[in-house]
Parts: C-alpha cells; structure tokens; sequence
C-alpha cells in the first residue's frame, strides 16, 4: 500500500521541437512564454477531453520559474459508494468535487519542470496533458523528457569494464549554453535537425573515456535533450544494458504539509539537480 504520508517528485525538461524558423529565433523564449502562459491563464482544460476537468491554480510566478498546482477534476456528477447490504459497489449522483492536485515547478529560464505524481495521476498522463495543450493551443509539438538517474549512469561508466554498444536519440537543446553538451548539440544545429539517431558498437569495447563525441552526447541526454542505452560488460564477463528511459531520476520524500515548504523543497530538489549536472 503506498504511504499518502510521503509522495514523489519526477525531474523532467521541456524542449521545443524545432522548425526551421526556430534556428532563426530565440526558441527559449518562445517556449518559456508559450508554457507560462498556458498555466497563468489556465488554459489547459479547453484543449483536453476527457472524463476529467484540469485547471492550473494557485499560481505563483517569480523572476525566474513560476511554482504552481495541476489539478484534475472528475466531471460526472456521481460518486461510488459499497452498499453493505447488497455487497456490490453502487453510483449515486451528487454534487461534490474533489480536485486531485499535483504541485509543480518551471524554470522559465532553464525549462527544467520538477512535478508532483499522484496516484490518481501519473507521470505519463501529466505529460500527455501538457504537451497535448501546447499542440493544440498553438500548434507545436514539445518535448517533456524525464531526466535519466546520472548517478547511476556514473557508476555505470565506473564500474563497468568495457561499453560495447551507445544509442542516442537526440535532439538540440533549446539551447543550453552548457559546454558539455555544445559539441553534439551544434552538429544537430548545423543540419537544423529535429532530431538525431547515432549508434555506436564495438564489441571491443568503446572509447568513452576520452571520447568528445560520446561524452557530448550523454550530457545533452542527461540534461534533458534526449534519450540513450547502453550495453556493457563487467570484468567477469556479465554483460548488462541500460535505459534511461527506465532509470529516471526522481525523490520520493515526505509530502511537504504547506504551499510556502512545497515551493521551497522543489526549488532545493532543482537546485540539487542543476549541481549535480554540472559537477565534473
């Protein structure tokens, strides 16, 4: 049984798909805009239909991210209830609603998005509602990637005695003038690219350590531009794969018990993100 006393916090970035005219552009700004507009004027429920009502609330917007609430709202009148007596579950009408709430955090300069998952909502389906409004409010198509677990993927490149095969799908940063990541993020610029797909293999084993490339690529995948997996094999000859899509870097933590503690915890939980990226 999950513990409501403690609850989860996914790391994820918002990337704009580019077109052609974005290269001329300041995308990043574009993109900040297009979201902070869609949670300050609430506009997300006129773009999804489904069961359920979602409204952003409680919207607070600072210089630099705007932390607020995602809540979904049953429409239907009813609510289900035991019957005791006739032991089955039974629907009555009623005039009651309750909103399942999510907290969430953009970075409006970054596009780092730190978001609350429920129970009754989760992380995919709090993807698939933004991104679905943004495509049609305005026509485009964005990325929200859960960023990978880096912790484990340094480990991995630790520990592990060779990397025999690296997949990358990509695509450019919005951008991120990281250095890290220019390399690999300047060639999809280049050819103005939407997306990138590279594999690597050598069954001898791959350069990692001192390859640019390589190197260029994981961190526009760890810094949110991206998905990637690995093979590798341990020095007793076990081999193993990774995928960041299944390693997400996400908190489960005690459920902050006010407004002002739930800002001021994923503030923390993004500035220890942005540490841990840039820590070489």
């Amino acid at each position: 049984m999950r513990n409501l006393s403690r609850t989860t916090v996914y790391h994820s970035r918002i990337s704009l798909v580019k077109t052609v005219f974005d290269y001329s552009e300041k995308s990043e700004s574009k993109l900040s805009n297009m979201i902070s507009t869609l949670i300050k004027e609430d506009k997300v429920n006129q773009a999804i239909t489904s069961d359920f009502g979602w409204h952003f609330g409680d919207v607070i917007e600072f210089k630099t991210y705007i932390h607020c609430k995602l809540g979904k709202i049953r429409k239907k009148k009813q609510k289900t209830l035991f019957d005791n007596t006739q032991k089955k579950f039974i629907e009555i009408e009623s005039n009651e609603e309750d909103a399942i709430i999510s907290h969430i955090l953009f970075d409006k300069k970054t596009h780092f998005f730190l978001f609350e998952e429920r129970p009754e909502v989760g992380y995919k389906e709090l993807i698939y509602v933004i991104t679905e409004a943004i495509r049609k409010i305005y026509d485009r198509e964005i990325h929200i990637d859960i960023l990978p677990n880096n912790l484990e993927v340094t480990r991995i490149l630790k520990d592990a005695s060779k990397i025999t095969k690296a997949r990358f799908l990509l695509q450019p940063s919005n951008p991120d003038n990281s250095a890290d990541l220019r390399k690999m993020d300047e060639l999809i610029r280049d050819i103005r690219a939407k997306k990138a797909k590279m594999e690597f293999v050598n069954d001898d084993g791959l350069d990692h350590e001192n390859s640019k490339t390589f190197k260029s690529a994981l961190s526009l995948s760890n810094r949110g531009f991206g998905t990637f997996n690995l093979d590798y094999e341990y020095s007793d000859g076990t081999k193993h794969k990774f995928s960041s899509k299944k390693k997400q870097l996400r908190e489960t933590m005690p459920k902050p018990t006010s407004d002002e503690s739930w800002k001021k915890k994923l503030i923390e939980l993004l500035n220890n993100t942005i540490n841990l990226l840039n820590k070489k």
